[in-house]
């Protein structure tokens, strides 16, 4: 079994935009975390296995966060994540730790 972790910045503006991606075989995240790290007060949708839309989704108003793992009880969903801004130059941080079975 092999771990890896992501830990990085993406920018967000009004077009969709893929955050993270599927997860196939034999991977399985063990935590997703996505947090609003805009500086200009966009609020941030995310939209999971879609395109994201502004207004639609989960919303992340500014230092707002979306967290998932596997110490809640649950597995995190491996589907792709999307997310879009209400305004140009938004940015999310992603925290998110894979867990590989080989």
């Amino acid at each position: 079994m092999g771990e890896s972790i992501r830990n990085s910045t993406l920018t967000v503006g009004t077009d969709s935009v893929l955050v993270s991606e599927a997860l196939i075989g034999n991977a399985q995240r063990k935590v997703l975390t996505i947090t609003n790290v805009s500086g200009a007060g966009q609020v941030i949708y995310l939209s999971f296995d879609d395109e994201a839309k502004v207004s639609y989704g989960i919303p992340l108003w500014p230092t707002g966060a979306w967290s998932e793992s596997m110490d809640s009880a649950f597995l995190p969903a491996n589907v792709r994540v999307f997310a879009v801004a209400s305004a140009a130059a938004g940015a999310v941080a992603i925290h998110e730790r894979i867990l590989s079975r080989d």
